[in-house]
């Protein structure tokens, strides 16, 4: 059974590339020009977020909600101080 190559002892790829004929054109020749007229990217409508349990424990939650809609605040059950306290939503760092 033969040994496989070592890295050092392969073909270059190169030289398939070079054996294209340079006659061929690109498809489209204003490739620069059609680089600045790209639509920009769609935000979805609905994210994921974090809300915080201002117990100060460290313990959150996470929910998705409409980008339009306000933030979340509501009271939800913290198991760390085993009480009903305020979650609120956690501000993005950028």
């Amino acid at each position: 059974m033969p040994r496989p190559l070592s890295v050092s002892a392969r073909q270059p790829t190169t030289s398939i590339v070079s054996s294209q004929s340079s006659s061929e054109q690109p498809e489209n020749t204003n490739d620069k020009l059609s680089i600045g007229k790209m639509a920009k990217k769609v935000k979805s409508r609905i994210i994921s977020v974090r809300v915080l349990s201002m117990a100060m424990t460290g313990y959150f939650k996470t929910f998705s909600r409409p980008r339009t809609s306000r933030p979340l605040s509501f009271l939800k059950y913290d198991p760390v101080v085993r009480k009903k306290v305020l979650f609120l939503e956690q501000k993005r760092g950028k």
